[in-house]
């Protein structure tokens, strides 16, 4: 955006209020997807243990993204 407009018309009003911003930690999206997984980690646990390292798996991802979202993306 910066390219194609006038950059004397750019604030920083403006460019702290627009979409180039620090977006907002999404609690209502984060919260559900971890919880899904961990119903269905817990629940295919019994039936097939093979589940568990995947499960895992995607808790260890899940925080590296989730801590670097928190710690240097999102505003509070």
């Amino acid at each position: 955006v910066r390219i194609f407009t006038d950059k004397r018309q750019w604030t920083l009003r403006a460019l702290r209020n627009s979409y180039l911003s620090c977006p907002d930690l999404l609690y209502g999206w984060a919260y559900p997807s971890i919880l899904s997984v961990l119903v269905i980690g817990f629940t295919y646990q019994i039936v097939t243990p093979i589940v568990a390292p995947f499960a895992l798996a995607y808790f260890l991802i899940a925080e590296i993204i989730y801590k670097n979202n928190i710690l240097f993306v999102c505003k509070y």
